[in-house]
């Protein structure tokens, strides 16, 4: 996936900045990103059903005034817009921490009843104890740069604490702090969105993963099968979990963005190959790197976007990514030829290779 030009990627956000709080659209419609919240652990309609925010935002979720109950709130860039309750309407926090190419982390770090912003950069964790820009409070290394970050209070101890996922394995430390993880296990498919929370609110956060439509969630941090399985959503929707009504039970729901509409046809005066030239200094278009990136990064599908709404296209450009290097729109709604026109572009910038915006796949193609 492509992580980091100079801070100007993300793994978790969309891009730019807004003038002021988020407002809720006037007409939602089929073309506004939706929340669709459920509050019990199994398959039905949506308990409730709201839009906030943009379509290429990242959704966040946390208790962000300590009141009991989860709601959400978006990342744009390094901004935070956050509602207090599960409804449209403008933010009620607004402020930046982080570079817009962090990911994201939401938890209650210092166990004071309120869950707070972090960032994890590589594999380095910057914490803020307070929903307001300013300095980490806490700042320390663990687990691998391409492993998914997790959060959760693993030990029911009050304080929620940081862990990560490499391939279907979840290494987990019950203080913030680096070190050797203090549980080590293996859950689900290494392909599986992992979530995490309380599912059967006996006050201990396990984990869980979404294979397609379909939720298996654990009670215990320990490898076995699920406890509870059933489907809830669409197989392109985003992955959200959440206490939604402050009944003490982390129940699931789904970030649901429009997606493009599949490419037409090229007309015979349409944009052409030749268009879109090779870039100097990089290999042309028809090298067979860019097939086995895309088929890598993607599944060689350039309409695709990764499961949990930060990469899109067949070689899984961020938003802002995209932008950098003069896309317009999301990149899955560019052609290929396009798309790895771009991808030429980012790799003549100074501040961008093979190994820190593909770091996984280009391990594993042997590119550097």
């Amino acid at each position: 996936m492509f992580t980091r030009p100079t801070r100007i990627l993300l793994p978790a956000l969309a891009a730019g900045a807004l003038a002021a709080g988020i407002a809720a659209p006037a007409a939602a419609d089929e073309h506004d990103a939706r929340f669709l919240l459920r509050t019990a652990n199994g398959g039905g309609p949506a308990d409730l059903n709201f839009t906030y925010g943009a379509v290429d935002d990242t959704a966040v979720v946390g208790d962000f005034n300590g009141d009991g109950t989860q709601t959400v709130g978006v990342r744009r860039g390094d901004r935070y817009f956050i509602r207090n309750s599960n409804t449209g309407g403008p933010a009620d926090l607004d402020f930046h921490f982080g570079r817009p190419d962090d990911t994201p982390v939401i938890g209650d770090f210092n166990g004071d009843g309120t869950q707070t912003v972090g960032v994890r950069r590589g594999d380095r964790y910057f914490i803020r104890n307070s929903n307001t820009g300013g300095p980490a409070d806490l700042d320390f290394h663990f687990g691998r740069p391409d492993d998914t970050p997790v959060i959760g209070d693993f030990n029911g101890d009050g304080t929620q604490t940081v862990g990560v996922r490499r391939g279907d394995r979840y290494f987990i430390r019950n203080s913030n702090t680096g070190g050797p993880a203090d549980l080590d296990f293996h859950f689900g498919r290494p392909d599986d969105t992992p979530v995490v929370g309380d599912f059967n609110g006996d006050g201990v956060d396990t984990v869980g993963v979404r294979r397609d439509r379909t939720f298996h969630l654990r009670f215990t941090n320990a490898g076995g099968p699920a406890d509870l399985t059933f489907t809830y959503g669409r197989a392109d929707d985003i992955t959200l979990v959440g206490d939604w009504n402050g009944s003490g039970t982390t129940t699931v729901g789904v970030h649901r963005v429009p997606q493009p509409e599949p490419e037409p046809e090229p007309e015979p005066q349409a944009r052409t190959e030749s268009q879109w030239p090779d870039v100097p200094g990089t290999p042309p278009a028809d090298d067979p790197v860019w097939v086995a990136l895309a088929r890598c990064e993607s599944n060689n599908n350039w309409q695709a976007v990764s499961a949990n709404g930060m990469y899109y296209g067949g070689l899984q450009f961020h938003p802002t990514t995209w932008r950098t290097v003069g896309g317009s729109g999301l990149p899955n709604q560019a052609s290929r030829a396009e798309q790895i026109h771009r991808a030429q572009l980012l790799l003549t910038q100074p501040w961008a290779t093979w190994g820190n915006q593909w770091p996984a796949c280009s391990r594993r193609l042997g590119l550097s």
